[in-house]
């Protein structure tokens, strides 16, 4: 029997679905729960039922993964720009490596043998793009996952060195400049071989912000 809208449920998390969630069943009925990790049980609310799955809002973890950390960023869960960050390194190795492994024999039907997903030297700032919207109040920030609501950000923790540089300058910068309204989202983009770095600003109107360029350009 399907659960209803609103009810609280206890599941025993047994997967990753493909965009980082944790998979639970009941009687038989797919739930997704963002938040919820693999081998724990959970309370969560069901928010949204459909045919043949639903999705439901993690409420208490009753018994945590040995695998779940506590997540370097302070606005993990609010921002959409990280999944399993609550995921320690290796265990998110196995996700991936069994992501592609799924995508190929179980949905592929192909036999291949998959090699184990090789860790990164850099766990973070690895990220060399990042397109960052402008909140009403000029601050910048990531939308949280499938809305446009702005969770405003101060620094993130996966963009690499350079990028960041430019972001933490380009912050600084627009909390005093007069025509941030005109501005709709920043593009940062880095070539992390040759250290280079494109920004890119969006605007709300035809008017170019030379000025500002300008200003992010020469500091003046």
């Amino acid at each position: 029997m399907k659960p209803a809208r609103g009810d609280v449920v206890e599941l025993d998390i047994v997967d990753l679905g493909v965009h980082g969630e944790g998979i639970g069943r009941v009687d038989g009925f797919t739930l997704f729960v963002d938040g919820a990790l693999p081998g724990e049980k959970i309370l969560a609310s069901v928010d949204l039922v459909k045919t043949t799955f639903g999705r439901a809002q993690l409420r208490q973890v009753l018994f945590p993964s040995p695998h779940r950390i506590k997540p370097v960023c302070s606005v993990f869960g609010r921002c959409g720009g990280c999944q399993l960050m609550h995921l320690d390194y290796p265990q998110q190795l196995e996700a991936k490596t069994k992501r592609v492994r799924d995508a190929l024999q179980r949905v592929g039907k192909i036999e291949v043998t998959v090699l184990p997903c090789i860790p990164s030297p850099q766990p973070l700032h690895y990220r060399n793009k990042i397109q960052l919207p402008l909140g009403q109040d000029g601050a910048l920030g990531l939308y949280a996952r499938n809305t446009h609501d702005l969770v405003k950000i101060e620094q993130c923790h996966i963009h690499c060195p350079l990028g960041e540089t430019l972001f933490q300058h380009i912050r600084a910068i627009l909390g005093s400049y007069p025509l941030k309204g005109q501005l709709k989202h920043v593009l940062i983009k880095t070539a992390v071989q040759n250290q280079e770095v494109l920004v890119v600003l969006v605007t709300r109107t035809r008017e170019p912000l030379t000025a500002l360029a300008a200003h992010i350009v020469t500091g003046k």
